[in-house]
């Protein structure tokens, strides 16, 4: 019992000082950013997604990848995604905003 109680101290004492960091090559730690956005059927609150047209439709596309791009986040949850980014269903969101950004992409149950 005597020597159980001097392997568990030992033990705890041994762990306590190994401290797990992701490290670059520079020593320099990892970081991580995670966000989560309500995307909001792209800011229109419709189901339909983008409600605009033609070029309206198109800077607003653009103006989505450029934020996302901005972001340069590894991790990126939404709520409130709609699957066809226009109201006319003729650009799927994902391959549009996410796809150039990010390699896996998950989706919950709608």
């Amino acid at each position: 019992m005597k020597n159980l109680r001097f392997v568990i101290l030992f033990a705890m004492l041994i762990l306590r000082g190994i401290s797990l960091q992701g490290v670059e090559n520079d020593h320099t730690p990892y970081r991580m950013r995670v966000a989560t956005y309500n995307v909001g059927h792209f800011n229109q609150g419709r189901l339909g997604g983008f409600q605009g047209e033609g070029k309206m439709m198109q800077a607003e596309l653009n103006n989505w990848c450029k934020w996302i791009g901005e972001q340069s986040l590894d991790i990126l949850s939404t709520n409130e995604w709609t699957h066809f980014f226009d109201k006319d269903s003729t650009l799927i969101a994902a391959d549009e905003l996410l796809k150039p950004f990010y390699q896996n992409i998950y989706w919950g149950k709608e």
